[in-house]
Protein backbone atom coordinates (compact mmCIF):
# COMPACT_ATOMS: atom_id res chain seq x y z
CA UNK A 1 0.00 0.00 0.00
CA UNK A 2 1.51 3.35 -0.92
CA UNK A 3 1.18 6.58 1.57
CA UNK A 4 -1.28 7.76 -1.20
CA UNK A 5 -3.77 5.05 -0.48
CA UNK A 6 -3.34 4.97 3.03
CA UNK A 7 -4.24 8.53 3.43
CA UNK A 8 -7.55 7.99 0.85
CA UNK A 9 -8.59 5.02 3.38
CA UNK A 10 -7.57 7.52 6.97
CA UNK A 11 -11.10 9.52 7.28
CA UNK A 12 -9.93 13.02 9.56
CA UNK A 13 -12.28 14.62 11.47
CA UNK A 14 -10.16 17.19 12.75
CA UNK A 15 -12.15 20.35 14.19
CA UNK A 16 -9.69 23.00 15.15
CA UNK A 17 -11.07 24.79 18.02
CA UNK A 18 -12.39 28.58 17.12
CA UNK A 19 -11.38 30.74 19.86
CA UNK A 20 -12.72 33.92 20.06
CA UNK A 21 -10.88 37.08 19.48
CA UNK A 22 -9.35 38.82 22.70
CA UNK A 23 -11.28 41.78 23.34
CA UNK A 24 -10.56 45.34 25.12
CA UNK A 25 -12.75 45.52 28.41
CA UNK A 26 -12.82 49.08 28.27
CA UNK A 27 -13.80 49.52 24.59
CA UNK A 28 -14.63 46.01 23.43
CA UNK A 29 -13.16 46.57 20.13
CA UNK A 30 -10.94 43.39 19.11
CA UNK A 31 -7.44 42.21 18.49
CA UNK A 32 -7.21 42.91 15.27
CA UNK A 33 -8.57 46.35 15.36
CA UNK A 34 -5.79 47.77 17.73
CA UNK A 35 -1.93 47.40 18.40
CA UNK A 36 -1.81 45.53 21.50
CA UNK A 37 -4.22 43.90 24.51
CA UNK A 38 -3.02 43.11 27.30
CA UNK A 39 -4.76 40.22 28.90
CA UNK A 40 -5.70 40.48 32.81
CA UNK A 41 -7.16 38.09 35.21
CA UNK A 42 -9.74 36.38 32.94
CA UNK A 43 -10.49 35.60 29.22
CA UNK A 44 -12.69 38.46 29.24
CA UNK A 45 -10.41 41.29 30.78
CA UNK A 46 -8.33 43.44 29.02
CA UNK A 47 -7.09 46.35 27.89
CA UNK A 48 -5.74 48.04 24.44
CA UNK A 49 -3.03 51.03 24.06
CA UNK A 50 -6.13 53.41 23.00
CA UNK A 51 -7.64 52.92 26.42
CA UNK A 52 -4.73 52.40 28.72
CA UNK A 53 -3.87 55.52 27.39
CA UNK A 54 -7.18 56.82 28.03
CA UNK A 55 -6.55 55.65 31.46
CA UNK A 56 -3.51 57.83 32.16
CA UNK A 57 -5.48 60.76 30.93
CA UNK A 58 -8.14 59.84 34.12
CA UNK A 59 -5.36 59.43 36.75
CA UNK A 60 -3.00 62.61 35.64
CA UNK A 61 -6.19 64.52 36.51
CA UNK A 62 -7.50 62.86 39.27
CA UNK A 63 -7.06 65.29 41.95
CA UNK A 64 -7.23 63.75 45.55
CA UNK A 65 -5.46 60.23 46.68
CA UNK A 66 -9.02 58.76 46.95
CA UNK A 67 -12.18 59.36 44.67
CA UNK A 68 -15.96 57.85 44.30
CA UNK A 69 -14.47 55.62 41.82
CA UNK A 70 -13.13 52.80 44.02
CA UNK A 71 -13.91 49.22 42.91
CA UNK A 72 -11.98 46.43 42.05
CA UNK A 73 -8.90 45.89 39.60
CA UNK A 74 -9.61 43.18 37.42
CA UNK A 75 -5.95 42.80 36.46
CA UNK A 76 -4.84 43.12 39.76
CA UNK A 77 -4.78 39.77 41.24
CA UNK A 78 -5.44 40.69 45.23
CA UNK A 79 -8.99 42.04 45.52
CA UNK A 80 -8.02 44.93 47.45
CA UNK A 81 -9.94 48.25 46.51
CA UNK A 82 -8.44 51.66 45.14
CA UNK A 83 -9.20 54.38 43.02
CA UNK A 84 -9.73 52.71 39.38
CA UNK A 85 -10.56 53.89 36.19
CA UNK A 86 -14.16 52.27 34.79
CA UNK A 87 -15.53 52.50 31.19
CA UNK A 88 -17.29 49.92 29.60
CA UNK A 89 -16.69 46.44 31.78
CA UNK A 90 -13.44 46.89 32.76
CA UNK A 91 -11.43 48.86 35.40
CA UNK A 92 -8.33 48.86 36.02
CA UNK A 93 -5.90 50.66 38.84
CA UNK A 94 -3.18 53.02 38.76
CA UNK A 95 -0.25 50.35 39.12
CA UNK A 96 -1.53 48.05 36.50
CA UNK A 97 -1.73 51.04 33.79
CA UNK A 98 1.58 51.91 34.48
CA UNK A 99 2.53 48.31 34.17
CA UNK A 100 0.60 48.08 31.01
CA UNK A 101 2.01 51.32 29.52
CA UNK A 102 5.42 50.18 30.13
CA UNK A 103 4.46 46.71 28.40
CA UNK A 104 2.84 48.87 25.52
CA UNK A 105 5.82 51.39 24.54
CA UNK A 106 8.32 48.83 25.89
CA UNK A 107 9.62 51.02 28.55
CA UNK A 108 11.96 48.86 31.61
CA UNK A 109 9.35 47.32 34.31
CA UNK A 110 10.02 47.28 37.61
Amino acid sequence: MTWEEFLDTVELNVIAPRVPPRRCSFCNRGEYDVPNIMLGDGPNHGICTDCCDRASFYFERLRSPHSDAQSECVFCVDDAIRDVYTQGSGSICRKCKDYALKLFYARDID
